[in-house]
């Protein structure tokens, strides 16, 4: 599988979606995705009470990447892929 096969983007907001490599094992790729939703919780409680930028540093390492500039990438919804991947490995 080339990179490109594999890198998908998963939609966590609306209008905000993280880059993922399906190379991983469905259950580590769950946790990512978890470690992921816990972070946008975070930064949209954040939003409630603080700046933009104060919010923008609770998501470390890899900044989303907004809708818009994702034509040409396939796209897919966190919970619609959490679904796929716990089908794959029905122990998480």
């Amino acid at each position: 599988m080339g990179l490109e096969e594999g890198l998908i983007f998963v939609r966590m907001t609306p209008t905000l979606c993280m880059p993922l490599s399906r190379a991983g094992s469905p259950d580590g790729l769950i946790i990512v995705l978890d470690a992921w939703e816990q972070q946008f919780v975070a930064r949209t409680n954040l939003l409630a009470c603080a700046d933009y930028y104060s919010a923008r540093s609770v998501i470390s390492l890899q900044q989303p990447f907004h809708i818009s500039r994702l034509r040409e990438f396939r796209t897919i919804p966190l919970d619609q892929l959490r679904e796929q991947l716990r089908q794959a490995c029905p122990g998480a």
